[in-house]
């Protein structure tokens, strides 16, 4: 019997598919995903995402069982409003995010990490032991053959806070500096004199797959909100521009980057009402990688 809760979802859609008389390659035609993905799902290797659910409940006619199912398999002893979003990470080919309280959890150390979670469970330490190999495990996608793009923007104030004590942080500075050396990581900092940007709402994290559309999710107490509508995670790109890290730094040459998916947009930072370039998303992902190399 199957206890892994991904599996089971798997065995569920396989018995259902059968009994719809599809083939894999039928199914996938009909819930427009590769047969790969569908072998993946029924096999338990991969979660489906919700939009994929809502598909295979509805073409197979399975009266919303499936959507039952499905929320087991996104757990994963993450807290239930983070689980899903945890294995989205794994099939993102670029990250976005902004954080204004702490390192983001995929450049935390251990300690770091622990120290973040005493402070806010100082009574749990057995739990946290726990939280903290799951969050280093998160990281693992950074070691992958193809690893995500990953595009970090942080307030300044999370590098002046100590968390843990100066040893402790001077050794997550020294994790944020190695993580750049990756050249599919870009990790800035939002300097205090910006007082006016559109982080000043809260966090916020944007996922891309080569295969789906967007998702963007924010958090706060014990709560996340992650949107998947076309129209909501369009709009949140389009309200993003950051400051390259291939500008200038003497600041004759500063220019913002907008990422709208289908291509990405450059402009002046010192003159926004000036003309915007527009390159596909290869073309300045190898300018970016060249820059890098360069340095």
């Amino acid at each position: 019997m199957e206890t892994n809760p991904v599996q089971v979802f798997g065995s569920v859609l396989r018995t259902l598919r059968e009994q719809a008389g599809l083939s894999q390659r039928d199914l996938a035609a009909r819930v427009y995903c590769s047969a790969s993905l569908i072998s993946a799902v029924e096999l338990g290797t991969k979660p489906a995402k919700l939009d994929l659910v809502q598909r295979l409940d509805e073409t197979l006619n399975a009266s919303g069982v499936l959507l039952k199912v499905w929320p087991i398999t996104t757990t994963g002893g993450y807290p239930s409003w983070f689980a899903y979003v945890a294995e989205l990470e794994k099939e993102a080919c670029k990250i976005h995010e902004w954080e204004l309280r702490s390192v983001p959890g995929l450049l935390q150390t251990p300690e770091y990490a622990r120290a973040l979670m005493r402070a806010v469970r100082p009574r749990d330490s057995e739990k946290i032991e726990a939280d903290v190999t799951r969050r280093m495990d998160r990281q693992e996608i950074f070691s992958r053959d193809a690893p995500p793009m990953a595009w970090f923007v942080l307030d300044e104030s999370i590098l002046h806070r100590p968390l843990g004590g100066s040893y402790m942080m001077r050794n997550q500075l020294l994790k944020l500096e190695k993580m750049t050396e990756q050249t599919n990581v870009v990790v800035q900092v939002m300097p205090f004199n910006a007082t006016e940007h559109p982080g000043a709402e809260g966090p916020l994290r944007i996922l891309e797959f080569p295969d789906s559309q967007p998702v963007w999710y924010t958090e706060g107490w014990y709560s996340g909100r992650m949107a998947e509508t076309k129209d909501e995670a369009v709009n949140m790109k389009k309200r993003i521009w950051i400051k390259s890290s291939y500008s200038g730094g003497s600041g004759g040459n500063c220019v913002e980057v907008s990422d709208q998916g289908s291509h990405v947009l450059v402009r002046d930072t010192k003159d926004r009402t000036s003309p915007v370039l527009r390159f596909t998303p290869d073309a300045w992902h190898m300018f970016a990688i060249q820059v890098k190399r360069s340095r």
